[in-house]
């Protein structure tokens, strides 16, 4: 399999600050969004963020996967 990897430095163009703060801006914009989207007041910190995502991920794919025991069963009764 092909893997990219590139440092920073290479990704964003050597000494081209604006590139990073750009993209820092950007990530920034995208974290307000994230907190909007599922709480009233932002998170405390990334890691509080990352906590519930993960959290809320668990819960939709533990549901998913009811669903899936559920249609198997289905199929074998009949």
């Amino acid at each position: 399999m092909f893997e990219l990897q590139l440092t920073g430095q290479q990704w964003y163009g050597r000494g081209n600050s604006k590139s990073l703060v750009n993209w820092w801006t950007a990530q920034a914009s995208q974290d307000k969004a994230v907190d909007k989207c599922y709480r009233a007041q932002p998170f405390e910190s990334d890691a509080k963020r990352v906590e519930f995502l993960f959290g809320l991920y668990e819960r939709y794919a533990a549901g998913l996967l009811a669903q899936e025991k559920e249609k198997k069963v289905k199929k074998e009764r009949k």
